[in-house]
C-alpha cells in the first residue's frame, strides 16, 4: 500500500496526472434538463425526510423516507405505486434511516440499513431476497455508492497501524467482492474548528467554504477522487496509481463578506457567550473563494457526471469512460446532501425549500443536441 500512497499523494499536491484529459474552451456542447415530473410526500404529512433517490429500468422511483425508515415508490409519471418496508428489524423491515442509502445489483434493490448492520435485498416489488452483514456506521454523508448497475459500495472502517482507515466495501450479486481505500482529509486548510464547552462537551464547527475531498467508486473497479478546489479528477487504481485524470479550467467564484459573516455566525455567537474557549484553531482561515466541485456521480452507461462552481452558476460537465467531455448543461437547484442519481435520459434530484424546509424529488430529462 505504501507505493499506492505515495502516487495518490503525488496527484492531490500536483493537480494532475497520468493521461489527463482538459478540453479546449467553447467546444463542449451545450446539453438541458427538460422537467418531467415532480414527486411530493403523502398529502397529510408529506417527506418527514428525504434521504435516497433511485431508479430502475422502467423509470419507476424509489424514494427511501429517513423519518419513516419507508421506499415510496413511483411510477415514470410521477404516481405513487406502493410502499415498500417499515421500521423494524425483521427481513424487509429497516431500522433508524440515518445512514442509509438505495442501490442496484441488477434487478436487485439493495438497501444500506447500518442501524440493523446489514446490506438488504429485495425485489423491485419489495419481496425480502436476504442480506449482508455491515458495520453500524452512520451519519448524515454515510450512503450506499453506486459505481455501476452490478455494483455498490458501502462504507466500513478498517485498522491501519494505530488509526482506523475509512474504505468502502464492493458488493457484486454474489456478496462482498474489493475495497476501496478512501483518501484522507485534507490537513490544511483546516475545514473544522473544536471548541471544548461546558459540561466536559466539545463543540465543531464547521469552516465554511473550505476545501476537502470527494470521492466515490468507478465502474472499473477505480476510486474517482478530486481535490474540491481544483477541477481535476483523478481516476485511481486499488493499488493507488493514478490512471488518468479530467479536469477543466474554470473560473473561481469569489466569497463576499456578507456570505462569510453568515457562513460563521454560530461560531461567532458561540465566541461572544465563551470567549475563554481554547478553540482549535482560535479563529477559521478566512476563504476567499468557494469550492468548485461539488459533486461527482456515475450515470448506467459509465458516463461521469461532475458538478462543479461557476461565475454563471452550478453546472453539470459529462465526460465518458474515454475521459471525452461530452456535454455541460445548467446543474438544478438540489439538496446538496443527496446525490444526484442518473439512468438512461433521466435525472433525478431531490429539491430543497430552505424557508419551509420542504423537499420535492425532481425528475428531468435529458436533452442532447
Amino acid at each position: 500500500m505504501r507505493r499506492g500512497a505515495v502516487a495518490f499523494a503525488a496527484f492531490m499536491l500536483a493537480g494532475c496526472g497520468a493521461g489527463e484529459r482538459t478540453p479546449p474552451p467553447n467546444s463542449v456542447p451545450d446539453w438541458r434538463l427538460e422537467p418531467v415530473a415532480a414527486l411530493a410526500g403523502p398529502a397529510d404529512t408529506g417527506w418527514v425526510r428525504v434521504k435516497d433517490v433511485t431508479a430502475d429500468g422502467s423509470g419507476n422511483v424509489y424514494v427511501l423516507d429517513e423519518g419513516s425508515s419507508q421506499i415510496r415508490v413511483f411510477d415514470s409519471a410521477g404516481a405513487p405505486v406502493r410502499v415498500i418496508g417499515r421500521r423494524g428489524a425483521g427481513p424487509g423491515e429497516f431500522g433508524e434511516a440515518y445512514g442509509m442509502g438505495l442501490g442496484w445489483l441488477g434487478d436487485t434493490l439493495a438497501v444500506l440499513d447500518p442501524a440493523n448492520a446489514r446490506l438488504s435485498r429485495l425485489t423491485r416489488e419489495g419481496s425480502w431476497i436476504g442480506s449482508w452483514p455491515v458495520k453500524r456506521i452512520t451519519g448524515s454523508g454515510v450512503r450506499l455508492q453506486q459505481s455501476s448497475l452490478s455494483s455498490v459500495y458501502a462504507p466500513d472502517v478498517r485498522p491501519a497501524g494505530e488509526k482506523l482507515q475509512s474504505v468502502l466495501v464492493g458488493y457484486r450479486s454474489s456478496g462482498p467482492a474489493d475495497t476501496l481505500v478512501l483518501a484522507e482529509r485534507l490537513p490544511d486548510p483546516p475545514g473544522a474548528i473544536v471548541c471544548p464547552a461546558a459540561g466536559g462537551a466539545i463543540r465543531f464547527f464547521a469552516v465554511p467554504f473550505a476545501p476537502g475531498v470527494v470521492s466515490v467508486p468507478g465502474p472499473g473497479g477505480d476510486l474517482v477522487t478530486a481535490r474540491t478546489d481544483r477541477y481535476r479528477v483523478a481516476f485511481v487504481s486499488p493499488r493507488g496509481d493514478t490512471l488518468r485524470t479530467v479536469g477543466r479550467e474554470v473560473a473561481p467564484v469569489p466569497v463576499s463578506d456578507s456570505e462569510w459573516t453568515e457562513g460563521i455566525a454560530e461560531y461567532t455567537d458561540f465566541r461572544a457567550k465563551n470567549p475563554n474557549a481554547n478553540c482549535d484553531p482560535a479563529s477559521p482561515p478566512r476563504m476567499r473563494v468557494k469550492p468548485i466541485v461539488r459533486i461527482l456521480v456515475f450515470d448506467d452507461a459509465g458516463n461521469l457526471w461532475v458538478e462543479h462552481r461557476s461565475p454563471s452558476g452550478d453546472m453539470l460537465d459529462v465526460f465518458d469512460s474515454a475521459g471525452k467531455l461530452l456535454g455541460t448543461m445548467p446543474a438544478p437547484a438540489h439538496d446538496a446532501g443527496i446525490p444526484l442519481f442518473v439512468r438512461g435520459q433521466r435525472l433525478y434530484a431531490v429539491e430543497l425549500d430552505e424557508t419551509t424546509g420542504a423537499q420535492l424529488v425532481k425528475v428531468f430529462r435529458v436533452i442532447r443536441p
